[in-house]
């Protein structure tokens, strides 16, 4: 076999990583995104179809089931949070910026 084989191999299993590692990425993204947009959507087509059969829905109740479905779903998307890149928000350049802001504020 040629070095040219090898390096090949090498080549396609880097890009097979890769691309799978973008995939995963893209599909958590995907994931967490449906269920916020579900959270949002649900409990408006709920008190929709309610109000179109003639049944009403008291205030309280739908902001209480509304509020612990946005709960449940946060909770069910928390393992994908690691894996997707729209929820790796840490804060540190804001941090740093509020540091320098503070410091500036000291020294008058």
């Amino acid at each position: 076999m040629e070095i040219g084989h090898y390096v090949a191999v090498a080549g396609v299993a880097l890009v097979s990583i890769l691309a799978g590692i973008f995939i995963i990425r893209m599909f958590a993204n995907l994931l967490i995104i449906c269920a916020f947009l579900a959270v949002i959507i649900a409990p408006v087509m709920f008190l929709y179809s309610e109000n179109a059969a003639g049944n009403t829905v008291p205030l309280v109740a739908s902001l209480l089931g509304t509020a612990g479905l946005a709960f449940l779903i946060t909770l069910l998307t928390v393992p994908l949070w690691p894996i997707s890149t729209i929820m790796n928000w840490t804060g540190k350049e804001e941090r740093r910026r509020i540091a320098s802001l503070e410091n500036k504020v000291k020294k008058f």
